[in-house]
């Protein structure tokens, strides 16, 4: 039978009646806390017993100060006279713990009992918050920039569309916080001044940590269904990173108060080792991808032959394709790399194919087409202005290429569009269509005009393929 347990708790850091509350309940079954932390606490075994719990603050302690300051201990010292005794403390919170059943109160003044909770939640969870809220509303404006400038893109990738609603929950989570906390401080503010009354402060933990599990689905969705293997790597390492260099530093930063290192010490070393590690893994997380694409373990389609031309080395693939060379003309060249790319989603798939020849054969024709199949009926018109803007660029109005309606192959698609560079209002048109049928589009890059019976053939197979 083990002796401690480690157990996962998501109580806001000032809500000392919920925090009192739960540790009784734990005591009352055995357990008595030992450490608290941001999300894991630390208990050992004791003999089940009822017991008090006091949650205060102490606003000029520091989760960096190698031990209790003078101020703390003149604390501790008074309230173990009172009849508690120290159980642990958390940066800027003391917990007490008493077998007496009619205890005496440590807190005594309604007014001094919210500033000092105010004043200690200014110092330690408040800053935090704001940052998460920060963080969480970059994350979601970097998302919608990401949404404007290849839609297409975005809509099939695992990894962007699901970590949006993943940081909406986490920015939902701290914004409720955020409200909750001063909406609490100021109906205890305004209690404590004109009748003397402490508000209790009564947080729901279970909607915190039902938010936050949801959240991590969502970052588990878009590891586990992202098809590039390469960007599954860069996120799941990433991820595990960022969790050792979190349990890294919360070693170095106990070991230094364990050495007795000022508080000053212990905050710049803590922060120097956390700088230099993210740095760290961030250099080798982008090395070790560089050296896996370019060794082709981190490819989701392998080659499975390479040949060397001129001094250069170049692979062959072999994937199945619809639409081949062959459909469109008469060739007995045989010697052809077959590529396949799909991201896909619950909203639509995007399939990019390339059919070319080696490169000591470049007078044989080359083949280029991408399928967008859309899941989402809604969404047929906005991946349509997608594809129809896709080679806008930020190139201005007057040098913008173009899709614009092509009538010359009638009944080939529900709407056919040929691209156009421009130059003011001079049109140059390309070898490229644009496709469109009820939740399908094609674009086609023929290598040359093609014939009006090659595009029909294209467009037959494309529509189903």
């Amino acid at each position: 039978m083990r002796d401690t347990k480690r157990k996962l708790e998501l109580f806001s850091f000032y809500d000392h009646s919920g925090i009192q509350q739960h540790l009784e309940q734990m005591a009352e079954k055995g357990w008595m806390l030992e450490q608290p932390g941001t999300y894991l606490w630390r208990y050992r075994r004791i003999a089940p017993q009822k017991l008090h719990f006091a949650v205060t603050y102490f606003p000029n302690a520091s989760e960096f100060d190698p031990g209790p300051t003078e101020g703390q201990q003149i604390l501790q010292d008074y309230c173990e006279a009172a009849g508690w005794q120290y159980v642990t403390r958390w940066a800027q919170m003391q917990i007490f713990c008493t077998a007496d059943e009619d205890p005496v109160p440590l807190e005594t003044d309604a007014l001094t009992q919210v500033d000092t909770i105010h004043a200690a939640m200014k110092r330690a969870s408040l800053p935090g918050l704001v940052i998460m809220v920060l963080l969480a509303l970059f994350q979601l404006g970097f998302q919608c920039w990401q949404f404007l400038e290849d839609t297409i893109d975005f809509l099939a990738t695992p990894s962007y569309l699901y970590m949006v609603p993943a940081w909406l929950l986490i920015l939902l989570v701290n914004v409720y916080e955020l409200v909750f906390y001063f909406r609490w401080h100021k109906k205890a503010k305004t209690a404590a001044e004109t009748t003397g009354e402490f508000i209790p402060i009564r947080t729901r933990h279970g909607f915190s940590m039902a938010v936050l599990t949801l959240a991590l689905a969502f970052v588990a969705l878009a590891l586990l269904l992202q098809a590039d293997r390469g960007m599954m790597f860069f996120m799941a390492v990433w991820f595990i990173g960022m969790a050792l260099i979190f349990l890294w530093v919360n070693s170095i930063k106990k070991t230094l108060q364990k050495m007795n290192a000022s508080r000053g010490v212990n905050r710049t070393v803590t922060l120097v080792v956390c700088v230099a590690l993210t740095m760290a893994l961030m250099a080798d997380l982008t090395a070790a991808t560089l050296r896996g694409l370019r060794s082709g373990w981190l490819e989701d389609d392998p080659s499975v032959e390479t040949y060397t031309y001129k001094g250069w080395e170049w692979d062959v693939y072999h994937d199945e394709i619809p639409l081949r060379v062959e459909d469109l003309i008469d060739t007995d060249y045989d010697q052809w790399s077959t590529e396949e790319t799909v991201n896909s989603s619950i909203l639509l798939a995007f399939r990019e194919y390339s059919q070319r020849p080696r490169m000591d054969a470049l007078d044989q024709p080359d083949l280029e087409y991408d399928i967008v199949e859309i899941k989402l009926s809604a969404l047929y018109e906005l991946c349509k202005k997608s594809m129809l803007e896709r080679y806008w660029y930020n190139d201005p109005e007057e040098f913008r290429s173009v899709y614009l309606p092509e009538d010359g192959f009638p009944g080939a698609a529900d709407e056919v569009y040929r691209y156009y560079s421009r130059y003011y209002d001079e049109y140059t048109p390309y070898d490229r269509y644009l496709l469109c049928w009820e939740g399908r589009i094609a674009e086609i890059r023929f290598d040359g005009e093609p014939t009006p019976e090659q595009l029909y053939t294209a467009a037959e197979i494309l529509k189903t393929a």
